[in-house]
């Protein structure tokens, strides 16, 4: 009989699938902040909207800020 540990145990599995899910939720809102931000700051480069761009630029911390929590948080499980 063969007498080796199963190689994933519930409890590694489910921090895994745990860590996965959160991991999809922040790269999808990234994706999404990230893909508005673009097309605010190109309505902003065609009108020539100095206010747009800034803000456009000034929104993208918040992409910043998801990429450091994605670092930081998700590949700790």
């Amino acid at each position: 009989t063969d007498s080796s540990p199963a190689p994933y145990s519930p409890h590694t599995l489910g921090n895994f699938e745990a860590a996965l899910k959160g991991l999809r939720h922040h790269v999808i809102t990234m994706a999404s902040l990230a893909s508005q931000n673009l097309a605010n700051a190109i309505q902003g480069l065609l009108s020539r909207n100095l206010e747009q761009c800034n803000d456009a630029i000034a929104a993208d911390d918040e992409v910043n800020s998801l990429e450091r929590t994605i670092d930081r948080e998700e590949w700790k499980s």
